[in-house]
């Protein structure tokens, strides 16, 4: 509850005009998509390998299932909705922006408030979408995996997890959320939150040398998160990345 400064209005305005040409919504839209194909697809095939592990380690960590692909289109429909709900009142999580790393700036000019709020909420609104369908997704997929680690068949499985789809348990809430903010590039990173914080500081200090300099590493580094967030994908899709899961996989004390 403050008035933003003249600095982050305008880093705002400026971040407004440089996502607002339709090729960031086309490679928005297209990297979502990429991932949540990605995502799917490697539980694919980690659900064959997990069966394998599990008659070692007598446990399931993951797991494919017409269940979790009808919890992706029901994450659809309801994505959908939301994100029409965030694009005309902005109601959501406050962390859903956090991806364009724009701060709570309201003007008193009702254009550049409108143009603003365009912008930022439409890019938002796709996030939606793909979001309720890893986090949805995330659910069925533990679920089952809580059912078959219990040794539960039949109606006994089916019940079980639509008692966990109903209560989710908080480790499974996390887990979700964890997923889609993965997925949607959104997760953070001590890099990204040290620049993110460097910017705010300096654009509210009281000196306009640091004010200026807070603009200056604006356009320097405007995004943050989402860069570091790509890179990293990238790497958990390499061979780098089949490696780093193998290592996690083995318990330490075996390694």
């Amino acid at each position: 509850l403050r008035s933003a400064s003249w600095a982050e209005k305008a880093a705002t305005l400026w971040k407004a005009g440089l996502l607002t040409a339709f090729r960031t919504h086309e490679a928005n839209i297209l990297g979502n998509t990429t991932m949540a194909v990605l995502e799917t697809a490697t539980n694919v095939v980690s659900t064959s390998f997990d069966v394998l592990a599990s008659l070692v380690t007598g446990k399931r960590t993951i797991t494919f299932s017409a269940a979790t692909i009808a919890g992706k289109a029901k994450g659809l429909a309801t994505g959908i909705q939301k994100a029409g709900t965030f694009f005309k009142n902005g109601t959501y999580s406050s962390e859903i922006m956090s991806k364009y790393e724009v701060r709570q700036v309201t003007f008193e000019n009702k254009i550049l408030n409108g143009y603003k709020d365009a912008v930022f909420r439409s890019l938002g609104a796709e996030d939606i979408i793909f979001r309720e369908m890893a986090m949805r997704e995330a659910f069925v997929t533990q679920a089952e995996v809580v059912a078959k680690n219990e040794g539960l068949r039949g109606t006994a499985y089916k019940e079980r997890v639509r008692d966990l789809l109903e209560k989710p348990t908080n480790e499974m809430v996390t887990n979700a959320i964890e997923s889609a903010e993965y997925q949607t590039f959104q997760q953070t990173s001590k890099l990204a939150e040290l620049i993110t914080s460097a910017k705010v500081t300096l654009q509210n200090n009281d000196s306009p040398i640091a004010k200026w300099g807070g603009l200056v590493l604006e356009f320097v580094a405007p995004f943050a998160r989402t860069p570091i967030n790509i890179a990293k994908a990238i790497g958990d899709y390499s061979p780098l990345g089949f490696v780093k899961a193998i290592m996690k996989a083995v318990p330490a004390k075996t390694r």
